[in-house]
């Protein structure tokens, strides 16, 4: 289930909320999407100030539910939804990543914070989009067809 722009508070609004469920409860995913014009990284290596505030959101983020985590849940109806949510940050395209910095942008992937590209989204997401249609295929061809 998503949530685009969801709110926590009067302060603090991702991208988008994702949320799964399996057998062992809720899980989050809080994701924030910056421009897929702009790198992670600065020629020289360095994050970008893009990446940096982003990251700040997700810890601010952190911050209001670590004091307000009963009130998202029973309030706002984000059942099972703490700080200790997985988190993604999507920016910059594949291309833009130098060779010689490839090290240093899997170490922004850290904490349950996930970097990726927009190549990557949508791969991930083309990928699921191919898994359901094989699994609503083979419903339909399990099912007889009634007149």
């Amino acid at each position: 289930m998503g949530f685009p722009q969801p709110r926590l508070g009067s302060e603090h609004i991702p991208d988008f909320m994702v949320c799964g469920l399996d057998s062992s409860g809720p899980h989050w995913h809080l994701i924030e999407l910056e421009s897929p014009k702009i790198p992670v990284l600065r020629k020289d290596g360095q994050p970008r100030q893009e990446f940096i505030h982003a990251k700040q959101q997700i810890d601010d983020w952190r911050i209001w539910l670590r004091k307000n985590s009963q009130y998202a849940q029973n309030e706002l109806g984000y059942i099972g939804l703490d700080a200790d949510f997985g988190a993604v940050i999507v920016m910059g395209r594949r291309e833009d990543l130098a060779p010689e910095h490839r090290e240093r942008y899997r170490e922004l992937s850290r904490d349950k914070v996930e970097v990726m590209s927009y190549d990557r989204l949508f791969e991930q997401v083309t990928r699921s989009a191919r898994g359901f249609r094989e699994s609503f295929d083979q419903v339909l061809k399990a099912r007889p067809i009634s007149s």
